[in-house]
């Protein structure tokens, strides 16, 4: 593993065992319990692309039905490629062609 651990695999067992106990939580994305027995996910509340320093830090994590973290999965990346597509098209209306 390199010297920025994964977040995947015995690092994300941690995280759940941490979780786990303080269930039910209302879930980061619809706010409706979630549940030990439901199928659940550890979330972090400022994202990992954002904040990788805090990915491993038991602050930032929170709880959501895999369900809504299936569904809200590339929000950050829409909202950059946005950003990005803004800048360029605003790049390309005040650039003068002489």
């Amino acid at each position: 593993m390199s010297a920025k651990r994964q977040w995947a695999g015995e690092s994300v067992r941690r995280a759940r065992a941490v979780m786990r106990p303080r269930l039910p939580l209302p879930c980061w994305w619809c706010k409706q319990p979630v549940l030990a027995d439901a199928a659940w996910v550890v979330e972090h509340i400022v994202a990992r692309s954002v904040r990788p320093d805090l990915a491993h830090d038991p602050s930032n994590w929170w709880v959501s039905h895999r369900r809504c973290s299936d569904a809200s999965g590339g929000r950050l990346g829409a909202k950059r490629k946005a950003a990005v597509v803004e800048a360029t098209t605003r790049l390309e209306r005040d650039v003068r062609p002489w």
